[in-house]
């Protein structure tokens, strides 16, 4: 319970490689309120459903079992808004989304897009990069890498991040 309440409230965490743990899969059978209550909510989180995550807050049960474990309504939302915007960025041709793309994925209404993207930037500080072309209404979304890769995939994203900048670098 303590490592999924951690990843759900932490604004760093973009990918819970504890998901197909033993205990992580046997949370929804818990006898504990808040061992259910986080498997529902990380559940709809990684999948990056927005309407799951706040249906599995609902309820005063569900929110006192969270509150618990110190993980609020607002943590599970912004986890699930977070992981929607990137799995969109990853689909889109070089990550950028129009404002429409993202209103889709984040099940927004028409123009509620800027504020999410702005909100995603500043809420995600370590797992995600948002550039906001508000003229164009269109964004570059972008996994962060790790601070300290902990995988192959993680080597080879910081990998294609050290050849842009250097690519940058020439260019100017």
């Amino acid at each position: 319970e303590r490592a999924v309440a951690d990843f759900l409230s932490s604004p760093d965490a973009a990918s819970f490689d504890l998901a197909n743990a033993p205990a992580v899969k046997a949370l929804p059978s818990s006898k504990s309120a808040s061992g259910k209550a986080l498997a529902a909510s990380l559940e709809a989180a990684l999948k990056g459903d927005t309407k799951a995550a706040a249906a599995a807050c609902d309820g005063k049960d569900s929110a006192a079992a969270l509150a618990a474990v110190g993980v609020s309504r607002a943590h599970v939302e912004n986890k699930a808004r977070l992981i929607a915007l990137l799995k969109a960025a990853e689909a889109a041709p070089g990550g950028v989304l129009t404002f429409e793309d993202v209103e889709r994925a984040l099940a927004l209404p028409a123009g509620g897009a800027a504020r999410a993207l702005v909100a995603a930037g500043g809420a995600s500080g370590g797992a995600a990069v948002v550039r906001v072309d508000g003229k164009a209404k269109t964004a570059h979304v972008a996994r962060r890498a790790p601070l300290y890769p902990s995988c192959p995939a993680d080597y080879a994203s910081l990998a294609g991040g050290l050849r842009r900048w250097a690519e940058s670098g020439r260019a100017v």
